[in-house]
């Protein structure tokens, strides 16, 4: 094989033998059969070009051509070649180790399934399941993609719960970028046994179909299963060479349940940004733990909330356990919830804006010079501080042990004695004497409205004045306003004095907001002739 991405730079050539395959069962090695090609199996004059057999293979859509070619192999242990052109669907390879299959750009289709098999190598294939229904099962082997888009998975006119599924197998991206995208349930998922070593692709738009469970994500790992994210493969020839990965658009982006997530993501400078996902980033549940750390990215996700959580990017729940460190950053915060645990500069500060949340018995630890915006906690839940950094914002968690919840109101307390009766206050002045009431009588009754657009800048008032018609008084009048923010400072007759009757009404209208307010204003006055 021609690369082979090793996760940790550090990792010495031994260590990455024994990782690559842990995943592989033992019958996978065991039941293969071996011949001999110039006295030492895969390696003497009988390769050609690097292949002890190179096949190529035409297919009309369901495989038997492809079928016959495995048939063809003699030695499964390889290594092997085989050339696609066409749409190969329906594909089982069982039992085969160092087998590349490569692809011409050509839609491909149908169930691919490859067990108990090792370094299977696929390469340019076009995995779109338009063409054909099914995805691509994995169970019990080690398989390297280089450059494969995997897209449309479904199951007749239903849609596959998953794009790739892995189940105690392996799974990494080398060579060139490869794509994951437009699955409407899960792109990948990673079951109990299972790793897949996340780098060189894009993980976009799965989880946004209908008819499949609440699982709509971008990656999922289950039972056991774990994913590290990198940003460098290494290139035989080249060494390592960065690689950014892309994760967005999905209904989740990393969802994990009784899962891992590792990450070496720290030697190279490309990115793995997870953004623009209708759920959280990455959301963690049950026996799950998660390190965040490196050149790491959590941004614009989960524009909704998650209901008991504001609106963040991650989320660690029912006794999960994040750590977040060295460099990564997160751009809308972070929550841990139920029993969760939060290490929050693991190995060197981290960057969080838009706060981190503890709540429901959490547990939160706060380790170097970190920047964070602000620290929320419940009174079950505190960040054990022990430097007593700070955060820009507010704080309100203890280091020492949660503030706990305030208790019910207690009972009513008996009523005090009566106290003394107070001094008598002092008389006050005489009030003025009110108008001249109307000779007796009315007639001539009418309404006269005056509606107004009002525009009241802050801090100001307006004056609206409302004549009755000539030689009639005001008796009475009523408003209505349109804007709520709008208060009556005035509301009186005008034009009167004591000894003469009003001729119309003044209404004062207040704005006492710091911004401009408009919205209209009517005010309706009852006049009369007096008799």
């Amino acid at each position: 094989m021609a690369h082979r991405w090793l996760g940790v730079a550090v990792w010495t050539a031994a260590a990455l033998l024994i990782v690559a395959y842990t995943a592989v069962p033992a019958a996978a090695q065991n039941t293969i059969n071996q011949t001999t090609c110039g006295g030492v199996s895969g390696v003497g004059s009988c390769l050609t070009n690097g292949f002890l057999q190179d096949l190529t293979v035409t297919c009309s859509g369901q495989g038997p051509e492809f079928s016959a070619a495995l048939a063809r192999i003699t030695d499964r242990n390889g290594p092997n070649r085989i050339t696609l052109s066409g749409n190969c669907g329906g594909i089982g390879i069982v039992g085969f180790n160092r087998l590349t299959i490569v692809g011409d750009g050509s839609p491909v289709g149908g169930f691919w399934w490859i067990a108990n098999s090792r370094d299977i190598s696929l390469k340019s294939i076009n995995f779109d399941f338009n063409v054909q229904s099914g995805n691509v099962v994995i169970q019990g082997s080690g398989v390297t993609v280089d450059g494969v888009t995997v897209t449309n998975a479904r199951g007749g006119n239903l849609p596959s719960e998953f794009g790739v599924s892995l189940d105690d197998s392996t799974l990494d991206f080398v060579g060139a970028p490869s794509l994951i995208t437009n699955n409407p349930c899960v792109g990948i998922s990673v079951g109990a046994g299972s790793r897949a070593n996340i780098a060189n692709v894009t993980i976009s738009n799965n989880g946004l179909g209908q008819g499949c469970g609440g699982q709509l994500h971008g990656i999922r790992v289950r039972n056991g299963g774990a994913v590290n994210l990198a940003n460098q493969i290494l290139v035989i020839g080249s060494g390592f060479t960065d690689r950014p990965v892309d994760i967005s658009g999905n209904g989740v982006g990393l969802d994990v349940q009784d899962g891992s997530v590792s990450e070496a993501a720290e030697a190279g400078n490309a990115m793995i940004r997870i953004h623009d996902n209708i759920g959280p980033g990455l959301q963690l549940f049950g026996a799950s733990s998660a390190h965040v750390k490196g050149h790491i990215q959590v941004d614009s996700n989960n524009p909704n909330g998650q209901g008991l959580f504001p609106p963040v990017q991650i989320v660690a729940a029912s006794n999960a356990s994040l750590f977040i460190g060295r460099g990564a950053q997160v751009q809308g915060g972070l929550a841990g919830a139920f029993n969760a645990f939060v290490l929050i500069g693991d190995g060197g500060p981290t960057t969080i804006s838009g706060g981190a949340f503890l709540s429901f018995n959490s547990v939160g630890y706060i380790a170097g010079p970190n920047t964070i915006d602000a620290m929320t906690c419940d009174g079950t839940s505190y960040a054990y501080n022990p430097g007593n950094i700070s955060t820009s914002g507010p704080n309100t968690c203890p280091s020492g042990g949660p503030a706990g919840i305030a208790g019910p109101p207690g009972p009513t307390g008996p009523a005090g004695p009566t106290g003394p009766q107070g001094i008598q206050g002092i008389q006050g002045p005489q009030g003025l004497q009110g108008p001249q009431g109307l000779p007796g009588g009315i007639s001539g009754l009418v309404v006269v409205s005056k509606a107004v657009n009002a525009a009241i800048p802050k801090q100001n008032s307006v004056q609206i004045s409302t004549p009755c018609p000539v030689n009639k008084v005001a008796i009475s009048a009523g408003y209505q306003l349109g804007n709520l923010n709008f208060v009556i400072g005035v509301n009186r007759p005008n034009g009167g004095s004591p000894t003469s009757s009003p001729t119309g009404w003044t209404l004062q209208v207040y704005n006492l907001t710091n911004q401009s307010q408009s919205g209209p204003i009517t005010v309706d006055v009852l006049c009369a002739f007096a008799q």
